[in-house]
């Protein structure tokens, strides 16, 4: 991430700044990993990621990675999933030449969490459990 002046130089406006995104490439051995978590309030996930060598050569490589995760809160009705797909194809065209490329798919569900719980006009807290949802049951979010 930079920041500052040499941040200023990518984009308008103040504060500034930009990130250098490298993503994952296929690797010249084959790999696979999986990778599971496990959490509070039913918040769990998987993880598959998968590449090498396509040819005997080398000279083609690909990458897969998937995601998956889905929690639940203490805040009653307050949930999320996310789907995550990514791909990655690295050619050497020559010993000095790489074309690479990559696609990538997301998909977020929720119901939000609004934070904190409302308070009388004096700023007294209004006795309410600390998991109670404000929120209408029927809010979700997609992306």
């Amino acid at each position: 991430v930079l920041r500052g002046a040499s941040g200023l130089l990518q984009g308008t406006g103040s504060p500034g700044g930009a990130i250098n995104l490298v993503r994952k490439r296929g690797q010249t051995a084959p790999t696979v990993t999986l990778t599971g978590k496990a959490g509070s309030w039913d918040h769990y996930g998987l993880q598959l990621d998968a590449g090498g060598p396509l040819t005997t050569d080398g000279r083609v490589r690909g990458r897969l990675v998937a995601d998956e995760d889905q929690s639940d809160s203490f805040i009653d009705y307050v949930w999320s999933k996310s789907h995550s797909l990514y791909g990655a194809l690295d050619i050497d065209l020559n010993d000095a030449t790489t074309v690479g490329g990559g696609i990538s798919y997301n998909r977020q569900q929720s119901r939000p969490m609004l934070r904190g719980l409302p308070r009388y006009a004096s700023g007294k807290p209004v006795d309410l459990p600390r998991s109670t949802y404000t929120g209408a049951r029927w809010s979700r979010a997609e992306t």
